[in-house]
């Protein structure tokens, strides 16, 4: 790798949360079935194998929710913040650290 690469954490994980991200309390997040979101805390913090991807980068979505170019996929901030707080990093999460990718 060349020493003028930087790496940053928002390779695998974007940088902030979507202002519809379901892990928000905004009143603007996205409608899931009631528990949804629950049951994808419960499957992070019970397989650190498991991730949650950002719904803009699986469904190829901007920030208006308009469809764009298939992105690379990229795990939810909420998720990883979610993670993060209940001190329970994922693999993908203790590898970003292994490798020496930064906070932003």
């Amino acid at each position: 790798m060349s020493s003028e690469t930087k790496l940053n954490s928002d390779m695998y994980r974007k940088s902030k949360s979507c202002n519809n991200c379901p892990f928000l309390d905004n009143g603007k997040k996205i409608r899931l079935n009631n528990g949804r979101v629950n049951d994808i805390k419960e499957m992070l913090l019970n397989d650190n194998a498991s991730s949650f991807n950002c719904h803009k980068t699986v469904y190829s979505l901007d920030e208006d929710m308009n469809t764009t170019e298939k992105q690379e996929l990229k795990m939810c901030y909420g998720a990883y913040k979610f993670l993060k707080e209940n001190d329970s990093p994922n693999i993908q999460m203790k590898l970003a650290l292994s490798m020496g990718l930064k906070e932003l």
